[in-house]
């Protein structure tokens, strides 16, 4: 095949070309490239034959727009699948933002931490001076005290407050620690301090409204009442030993000026201790007269071992138990036994050593029973003993006491606060049942104006609205009678006839309260209902009337009527028959009367259904025309016609019988069999005279009207004379 295209030549378009032995092609050979600007190709290499090498006639025009040929192998390969094609640019982004996130949250982080470090330096500056205060932050003085040991009174930060005077302006280095420990003392039985103003040389304390426990109990104050009493007294007492206890308990370690004038009580009668601390900047006091009673015999002698801790505490001790007499006699502890406690006598001889000490004299006391009385006494003597190692600590003191008036939780109003809360809920829960009979007692009240006029209008008439007489399109009413009724009654007694009533209409009543229908009232033998008013029912009301009316002929079967015959002949019982008729037309309705009102209805509909009754026959259910009209609307009866009567004042009008469905094969005459049996029931086909209604096809229809219609509590009961 090779050899036959050997030195063979070809005819081309440039002209011929030749294939030599070796196959290799001679002849002229041209490039044409493509211009998409002018849209032709054009020669751009030219190679003829002779030449030895091609020559460019023109620039060759890239398919890239680039002046030089593109890559065998293309940078990002033929597939586009060189990973180093891809695109980096949202990682760079994500990139660059995750740097700066970070950068941005350790920037914030340094900046709190500067914050927090400048606040806290601010903070430490702010409570090493919490407790200086301005003195134009301190309002003008409210009123003077009374003598020194009743505090001023003032206004700091809209809170009443106590000033007490110091008598430095220079604070001391010691009174700066002081300072700065006091900012964390917070407790209940000890009076806080709110700051110190040097420009008018006073301390701002916690306001307490009763003043000193001093002047509380030597003024009188609560004398025969509740304050005078034990309880009051032991709250002080108890108050006291814990607040003494903490300080002894504390960096304070001591008071060292204990006395009733630096105890202070609350509005809720809570005691305070004050002048506990900063005794350096408030006036020195001298033992003088008035302060010498609460101080120790070892210090009135001057005695150097009362300047230790244990020398301080047990002189706290002799003060606590100075206090204690003062409360437990609620005076001067000396006055009772002849002496004034602001008296050089006095002094003397508590400052004596003799056996026994001076002190007073406890038997004073009064209102405790004797056990008692004899336990609180020691306990108080041994805190007075004279030899301060013998004093008792202040945490044993508080155990002595807790163990004899008992373990207090609250303080005295809350004490007394928890009674009068045991109280309030035993007034609260008689409250609660005397509402709840109220409420029942209402109820019933309810219930029985519910019965005698329509809820809807009841309801009204308790609110105070005025009732406006309404107009119904279309209501149907239905009377009943029963037959022969006078002749019956005439051979009862009066009290035999109004049982008889009374047991007849309680049955009826308790049954027609499955129909929508509303009683409107009962004249003598007379029952008149209707349906669609008050509350409208679109045109529902003559079929409920309706199945009423099957429900009001079959109670009647289940009453009998006691014969009395004056003869005595035949006394057995008489079954009664009624006589039913009803008719729906337009009626007016409205409530008459203040006294004992009624709801009544008012139109012709009403003398037109009275007429229905008077002509029906016993044990028969007659209708008008109207109603009929309506009745065909509805599915379930059925229905003959007696054809037209002479109606008194209408003239003569086309009334009907109101059959139950399942006779409705049989004539009038025909016994009854159950007249209660559902008329929604399957029925045979009608014979001449009668006619039935469609059966309503929805079962919920049927549900409805056969529970309606179900037998009785009369028949349940068996009513019987």
């Amino acid at each position: 095949m090779i050899k036959r295209f050997t030195n063979r030549t070809f005819s081309g378009i440039r002209g011929n070309f030749t294939l030599d032995s070796d196959n290799n092609l001679k002849g002229q050979f041209e490039l044409w490239n493509f211009h998409n600007r002018s849209g032709e190709f054009v020669k751009v290499v030219d190679f003829p034959e002779t030449a030895v090498k091609a020559e460019i006639v023109s620039e060759i025009e890239w398919a890239s727009g680039q002046s030089y040929p593109p890559p065998n192998t293309p940078f990002c390969w033929f597939l586009d699948n060189n990973p180093a094609c891809r695109d980096h640019t949202l990682e760079y982004v994500i990139g660059a933002v995750v740097v700066g996130l970070a950068c941005t949250g350790f920037l914030a982080f340094l900046a709190v931490i500067y914050s927090e470090r400048r606040r806290h330096r601010k903070l430490e500056q702010t409570d090493l001076k919490w407790w200086d205060v301005q003195a134009e932050e301190v309002s003008m003085v409210e009123k003077t005290p009374a003598d020194d040991s009743t505090p001023v009174t003032s206004v700091y930060r809209l809170e009443t407050i106590s000033l007490l005077p110091i008598s430095a302006s220079i604070i001391t280095e010691e009174a700066l620690i002081q300072l700065k420990k006091l900012r964390s003392i917070h407790y209940e039985k000890i009076l806080r301090i709110l700051g110190l103003c040097l420009d008018r040389n006073v301390m701002l304390t916690e306001y307490c409204a009763r003043g000193s426990l001093y002047n509380f109990v030597r003024s009188g104050t609560g004398d025969g009442s509740l304050l005078h009493g034990w309880i009051f007294r032991f709250s002080i007492m108890s108050d006291l030993i814990e607040g003494l206890n903490f300080l002894h308990h504390s960096w304070f370690h001591h008071h060292g000026r204990l006395k009733s004038t630096s105890c202070y009580l609350t509005f809720r009668f809570v005691l305070k201790i004050g002048d506990y601390c900063l005794q350096s900047l408030t006036p020195a006091q001298t033992l003088d007269l008035k302060n010498s009673i609460w101080s120790a015999p070892e210090i009135l002698r001057g005695n150097s071992s009362v300047f230790s801790v244990s020398g301080q505490k047990a002189a706290d001790i002799y003060s606590l138990a100075v206090i204690f007499s003062e409360v437990c006699l609620f005076g001067d502890p000396f006055l009772r036994s002849g002496f004034d406690s602001d008296t050089a006598d006095t002094v003397k001889l508590i400052r004596e050593i003799r056996q026994p000490p001076f002190r007073p004299n406890l038997s004073f006391i009064e209102g405790l029973i004797k056990p008692l009385h004899v336990d609180l006494q020691a306990l108080i003597e041994d805190c007075w003993q004279d030899a301060p190692a013998k004093r008792p600590t202040a945490i044993t003191v508080h155990r002595k006491l807790e163990k004899l008036i008992g373990k207090r939780k609250d303080g005295l109003v809350e004490e007394i606060l928890a009674r009068a809360a045991g109280h309030a809920e035993e007034l609260e829960n008689l409250v609660a049942e005397r509402s709840h009979e109220l409420h029942n007692e209402k109820h019933k009240i309810q219930e029985l104006l519910f019965q005698i006029l329509p809820k809807s209008v009841a309801l009204d008439l308790i609110n105070g609205n005025v009732m406006v007489p309404e107009e119904y399109e279309s209501v149907t009413v239905l009377f009943s009678a029963v037959q022969d009724f006078a002749a019956t009654a005439a051979t009862c007694t009066p009290t035999q006839l109004m049982l008889m009533m009374h047991t007849l209409y309680t049955a009826i009543d308790g049954g027609i309260g499955r129909f929508d229908v509303y009683k409107v009232e009962t004249v003598i033998d007379q029952y008149l209902i209707a349906s669609g008013v008050p509350v409208r029912n679109g045109t529902a009301h003559v079929a409920e009337i309706a199945a009423c009316a099957l429900y009001l002929r079959h109670a009647a079967t289940l009453i009998n009527w006691p014969r009395h015959d004056s003869e005595g002949e035949d006394d057995s019982p008489l079954a009664i028959k009624f006589l039913i008729g009803f008719h729906t037309g337009r009626i007016m309705t409205g409530v008459i009367g203040t006294k004992m009102p009624r709801f009544c209805l008012f139109g012709d509909t009403i003398n037109t259904a009275s007429r229905m009754e008077s002509t029906a026959e016993g044990g028969q259910i007659q209708f008008s025309e109207a109603s009929k009209t309506l009745l065909e609307q509805t599915s379930g009866f059925a229905y003959v016609p007696r054809g037209e009567i002479a109606v008194k004042g209408k003239g003569m009008m086309r009334t009907y019988f109101l059959l139950d469905p399942i006779h409705s094969h049989q004539s009038l005459n025909d016994p009854p069999v159950d007249p209660l049996y559902s008329p929604i029931a399957p029925r045979p086909a009608t014979p001449h005279r009668v006619r039935h209604l469609k059966r309503h096809d929805t079962l919920q229809r049927q549900s409805s009207v056969q529970s309606r219609l179900s037998p009785s509590p009369l028949a349940s009961q068996g009513f019987k004379f």
